[in-house]
């Protein structure tokens, strides 16, 4: 059993536990692997880093692992030959991350996906009534969060303590400010954690929904979100995945059926329109694709190589 206890003294349990929080990217402090923001993360997380894979004695002589750079590397130098670019700070923290994750997969192996179902549980759990409690009594978030807050990423988030995140519901948009951000940096990236979640529960239970507590609390965690994203993600990850594990083939079209009228309900929803409706309307949207076209198809000005 996995406790708060078992974490800090766990040391494998309390690095993976650092790389979530790190991905959420909702605090400056606690983004230990991604970038030089706040250079005492960043060595920080290095130096745990290295404690990890010399604790564990990762083996990285693996011929996939050694294709895999090969491969990147290969691509990398083409995309340099054809823009002339190269941002060296970019290629550092791609194989740091690349380095990360498979020595994370060295030394959990499979456990990986149940830890991370466990995590992401315990999580939205906490963000659900934080949020509630943000949007019923604000005040009370404000005396006790706000001691404790962490510097927040950007702007639309007032407070993070890792695992939870505020918004600023005073300074957004009204359709806005009843979302959930859960513990990443906007609604959008809480439920991206929350819809892989569901599909790693499903998996880990069999598509046991009787008796399943934690399916419950992700699922209540990825509507408060109020996340087109997240939203479309779980319809494309549930139907594929149930209509392979039910037997029947007489219940496809009934499933199907059902799920057409959920996404339709769905996208009825003021806040789903209303959101979709404005990325193909809005001039500032097609302003930004256009530009990032644009971007993407001239030969110099790069800050990034995006391999």
């Amino acid at each position: 059993r996995i406790t708060i206890y078992s974490i800090l003294s766990n040391f494998n349990l309390f690095y993976y536990f650092l790389v979530l929080l790190n991905v959420a990217r909702a605090a400056v402090e606690l983004r230990f692997f991604q970038n030089t923001i706040n250079k005492l993360s960043f060595f920080l997380g290095l130096i745990l880093t290295l404690i990890f894979i010399l604790k564990n004695k990762v083996n990285f002589f693996n011929l996939k692992f050694l294709t895999f750079i090969g491969v990147s590397l290969l691509w990398c130098f083409l995309q340099y030959f054809k823009y002339g670019s190269l941002d060296p700070s970019y290629l550092f923290f791609y194989y740091y991350q690349i380095i990360i994750a498979y020595s994370l997969v060295f030394v959990l192996g499979l456990k990986i996906f149940s830890l991370y179902e466990y995590f992401v549980v315990r999580f939205s759990f906490i963000c659900i009534i934080a949020w509630a409690i943000n949007l019923l009594a604000p005040y009370i978030v404000d005396f006790f969060i706000s001691p404790i807050s962490l510097t927040p990423s950007y702007g639309i988030t007032k407070y993070n303590i890792g695992v939870l995140s505020i918004l600023n519901i005073k300074e957004l948009d009204p359709s806005f400010k009843f979302r959930n951000p859960l513990f990443g940096w906007e609604p959008g990236m809480g439920a991206s954690f929350v819809s892989v979640a569901i599909m790693f529960n499903l998996i880990i239970n069999k598509f046991r929904l009787k008796g399943n507590k934690g399916i419950v609390i992700l699922f209540i965690a990825l509507l408060s979100t109020m996340s087109t994203t997240g939203y479309i993600a779980i319809l494309c990850v549930i139907i594929p995945f149930y209509m392979l594990n039910i037997r029947k083939r007489k219940y496809y079209p009934l499933m199907i059926l059902g799920f057409v009228v959920i996404a339709f309900y769905m996208m009825s929803l003021d806040f789903m329109y209303s959101k979709i409706n404005s990325l193909f309307s809005t001039e500032e949207t097609r302003a930004s694709v256009e530009n990032s076209i644009l971007w993407r198809s001239k030969t110099n000005g790069h800050e990034y190589l995006y391999c």
